[in-house]
């Protein structure tokens, strides 16, 4: 495990420098790249066989702004040492750091969100 930190932007879309960045992890081995350092949830992406989430959202913090309160909690699933599986699970702050996890109407409105603005470089697996 290895832990960065990385430039904050309050945005949806990753910045290039942290795509590339994650990126080059993914293609020098790292299994799993996350991003803990976005307030703003943002996108994934595959390398190879690496799975990216290039930001969270704010899981622990109390900032109540619309997409400040919106999160997810990855799930990884190894099977005798291989990554074989993740689970998203969306969540939203309510009450200034009390998250719940998001309706299926919530929950699809934050998912659609999240997946325009994913796979940067699914064209590009190189």
């Amino acid at each position: 495990m290895v832990t960065l930190q990385h430039f904050e932007v309050e945005d949806f879309i990753p910045i290039k420098q942290l795509r590339d960045d994650f990126s080059e992890l993914a293609k020098n081995g790292a299994v799993i790249v996350s991003g803990s350092q976005a307030h703003f949830p943002q996108g994934f992406d595959f390398i190879n066989n690496s799975f990216i989430h290039y930001g969270l959202g704010n899981l622990f913090f109390d900032q109540m702004d619309n997409w400040l309160r919106k999160s997810t909690i990855d799930v990884h699933y190894f099977y005798n040492g291989k990554y074989v599986n993740n689970e998203i699970y969306p969540i939203i702050n309510e009450d200034y750091g009390q998250p719940r996890f998001m309706t299926n109407e919530e929950s699809n409105q934050f998912m659609r969100k999240m997946f325009e603005n994913s796979f940067y470089f699914l064209n590009d697996n190189s």
